[in-house]
């Protein structure tokens, strides 16, 4: 997200939207990461409805792994 965009609720409205296309796809559920330093990342993905699966370990840090139910 531009740093001039942050705040106002864009990422939200973009993963809802995402979301909705996932659900027209005829998907169930997803699985959306989050680089555990971006407190941002993670707060919207919780927001919108995402349970922590999980903490793993990637070459670059730690991500979350969230699970969301359509």
């Amino acid at each position: 997200m531009r740093p001039s965009e942050r705040g106002r609720g864009l990422a939200a409205w973009a993963l809802h939207r995402t979301l909705a296309t996932a659900l027209d796809l005829g998907l169930d559920r997803v699985l959306l990461t989050a680089n555990d330093a971006n407190p941002a990342s993670w707060r919207t993905i919780e927001r919108c409805g995402g349970v922590m699966q999980d903490v793993i370990r990637d070459g670059k840090g730690y991500l979350r792994r969230y699970r969301i139910t359509l």
